[in-house]
């Protein structure tokens, strides 16, 4: 599998994310409540409301969060709530930040789901 390289790589995701906890927290808190109602969810769902507490909420916020950090954040909440571990679709990219092909394919197999490519839905 060839690597990506650029802004959303797992090692600036970890600057990212010790920079911005705050973006995390959100996203747990919203993911678990989808949790108690869904099966499943849409990641980039969950970013859109973290937009609008940011944005629309509070008073003078310029707060901006980037749609590349959208796979990193479901990946890391499923890794972190094995529970809910799926919770999130996951698509393999041919070119890829995330080392998760194999699992991927293999979950994948047994849902009789094909992945071709794509980002987290």
């Amino acid at each position: 599998m060839a690597t990506a390289s650029g802004n959303y790589t797992k090692e600036n995701f970890e600057l990212h994310h010790a920079e911005n906890p705050h973006i995390y927290k959100l996203f747990c808190d919203f993911a678990l409540q989808a949790a108690a109602r869904r099966e499943y969810y849409s990641a980039k769902i969950i970013f859109h409301r973290i937009r609008w507490e940011t944005e629309i909420t509070e008073q003078r916020s310029d707060f901006k969060v980037s749609d590349g950090w959208i796979s990193h954040y479901s990946r890391k909440f499923m890794s972190d709530y094995p529970q809910h571990d799926g919770f999130f679709r996951l698509v393999q990219r041919r070119v890829s930040y995330h080392d998760d092909a194999a699992p991927a394919a293999a979950a994948a197999a047994m849902q009789g789901v094909t992945f071709t490519g794509g980002a987290v839905i």
